[in-house]
């Protein structure tokens, strides 16, 4: 199977972009779970939730992405609203190189934003974004 159609490819290079921009360069928690819990074992005040979805293999490959952002004693939102912001920035470069196995870069997706959503309040008095955005890339069927 060509690498542009290996699933566990795929979520290894977004897990790559998001860690090594995010979590590298600001020091944000990064998690990718279903649950929108903070990471385990760890007191924050702010961590990002990164779920990975939808992914449909084809000659124009896609995956749909969804990303929450949440804060904790953010009063006026100045918090999520700067990690919102570093977010967007590395979004809207419109690119994601794409890796194998050997973390070879094979190529590249590009990025759509699909919505977003303004603050939200959630339990335990977090404040929460949504980002939704849309990979696609060419693949070799």
């Amino acid at each position: 199977m060509d690498a542009s159609l290996k699933r566990q490819n795929i979520s290894t290079s977004i897990k790559k972009f998001f860690l090594d921009s995010l979590y590298s360069n600001h020091g944000y928690n990064v998690v990718f779970d279903k649950e929108f819990s903070p990471p385990e074992n760890q007191d924050t005040d702010n961590w990002i939730n990164i779920l990975i979805e939808n992914l449909e293999p084809n000659v124009v490959s896609l995956v749909d992405l969804s990303i929450y952002i949440f804060t904790r004693k953010d009063t006026e939102g100045n918090k999520i609203n700067e990690i919102r912001d570093n977010i967007m920035s590395y979004l809207l470069t419109g690119h994601m190189d794409l890796y194998d196995e050997t973390m070879t870069k094979f190529g590249g997706a590009m990025i759509y934003i699909d919505y977003e959503d303004g603050i939200r309040h959630v339990s335990d008095e977090s404040k929460m974004i949504s980002i939704v955005c849309t990979l696609k890339w060419g693949a070799k069927c």
